[in-house]
Order: C-alpha cells, then sequence, then structure tokens
C-alpha cells in the first residue's frame, strides 16, 4: 500500500473520529438540557388541609418548619415504604399522628 494512500487514510479516519466524538458531545448536552427544563407533572397526593395547587416548595416549607417548630422528624406522622425503610409514603393515612397534625392544622 502506497505511503500517500495511508496518510490520506489516516487522515479521513482522524476527521471521521472527532465527528462522532462531536455528534456525542453534542446529543449528550442536548439530553441533559431537556431533562434539567422538564420539570416532572408533580401532582400532590391526599392534601386535606392545604390546597392542592400548592407549589412543592411551599409545601416543603411548611413541613420543614412545622417539623423544627415541633421539634420531630418527617417519619412521626409519615409511614415507611413497605420494603424501603429508608422512603416515606407521604400520601398514606396509616400513622395515626397525620390525622393528629391535620387537626392542630
Amino acid at each position: 500500500m502506497p505511503r500517500i494512500f495511508r496518510l490520506v487514510l489516516n487522515f479521513v479516519l482522524m476527521i471521521m473520529q472527532k465527528k462522532i466524538i462531536t455528534l456525542s458531545a453534542l446529543t449528550v448536552l442536548v439530553v441533559a438540557g431537556i431533562a434539567a427544563v422538564n420539570k416532572p407533572n408533580w401532582k400532590h397526593k391526599n392534601l386535606k388541609i392545604l390546597p392542592d395547587d400548592i407549589s412543592e416548595q411551599k409545601l416543603d416549607s411548611i413541613m420543614e418548619s412545622y417539623s423544627k417548630a415541633l421539634g420531630v422528624r418527617c417519619s412521626f406522622c409519615h409511614t415507611a415504604v413497605q420494603g424501603f425503610t429508608d422512603s416515606l409514603d407521604y400520601a398514606s393515612d396509616k400513622h395515626e399522628m397525620k390525622e393528629n397534625a391535620r387537626k392542630m392544622m
């Protein structure tokens, strides 16, 4: 194989590799950008005292202030998800303290 042919072939392969790397990087950036912009459609479940259209930020702020004021953790009123002791089922009414908290609100 002539030397010039090998040089041209290597040059073409190098250009193709750069195009593939650039295209891959752009794809990752576009997907990350879409994921960052599109918020999941969050619907609160089982709200009986607070309004259904409350923002997630406002709900979290209210719950955090109650937690601090009472000196308790979220698990004081919310039950653990079955099989996942480090996750809470916020919609469940199984814990009797949740109803007591609603009465206090």
